[in-house]
């Protein structure tokens, strides 16, 4: 191999492991809005929303005499859509400015989630809720919950503002386990985040569709 080909091998060959320019933000913001505003993202929610349902159905005809079973919910993007901040302030999902929207309980119901959550009440299984909202929007959540018609809930865990954890997935996983401790078996956990769903305790999980944030 003489040293021009040599030459021009290594080059290709640097050229092919630089990495590449990620996708403009704008563009993938642009995709983001196009996927909220065709209807393709309350599409692909429903369809996890009742393939949760039919689990449900499923899992409470089949329970064993006395099991305690119970459901967990996250709450934004779950129950409870953020659209109207997200849209206004260009996917900016971060405090304090999120905390006022939040505190001024004008979030929007999530049908699809919500029709899950009543079928869970109708079968009467316990519907607990596990949010990374901190305590001081307790009332704001338990009244845009009311507002939705979401009165019939177990237990609402809310993250402590002093959580030394980057993640929000010891808090989750640790109220899940704080559930399973009271003799309760999650037969289902959905979010639309996977630190939501991360670190045990649920039988099974349901990942809803959300590339406007992401959380730790």
């Amino acid at each position: 191999m003489n040293s021009r080909v040599f030459s021009l091998l290594v080059a290709a060959l640097l050229a092919g492991c630089a990495a590449r320019e990620p996708r403009n933000l704008t563009l993938e913001k642009w995709a983001a809005t196009e996927y909220h505003q065709s209807g393709r993202y309350l599409a692909q929610f429903s369809i996890v929303a009742e393939d949760a349902r039919n689990y449900l159905r499923h899992r409470v005809a089949n329970s064993r005499p006395g099991e305690k079973l119970a459901v967990v919910f996250d709450i934004d993007e779950t129950l409870l859509s953020n659209w109207p901040f997200l849209e206004q302030y260009d996917y900016s999902f971060a405090s304090p400015l999120v905390n006022r929207w939040l505190g001024e309980a004008r979030s929007w119901p999530l049908e699809p989630a919500l029709a899950l959550y009543r079928e869970a009440v109708a079968l009467r299984v316990p519907v607990f809720l596990i949010t990374g909202r901190h305590p001081s929007l307790r009332a704001a959540t338990v009244g845009n919950l009311k507002r939705v018609n979401v009165t019939q809930v177990q237990g609402l865990y809310l993250r402590p503002a002093e959580d030394p954890n980057v993640s929000v997935i010891p808090f989750k996983s640790g109220a899940r386990q704080a559930i399973t401790d009271q003799g309760y078996r999650i037969i289902l956990n959905i979010g639309d985040q996977w630190s939501d769903l991360e670190g045990g305790f649920a039988e099974r999980r349901f990942k809803l569709p959300n590339p406007f944030y992401y959380i730790q």
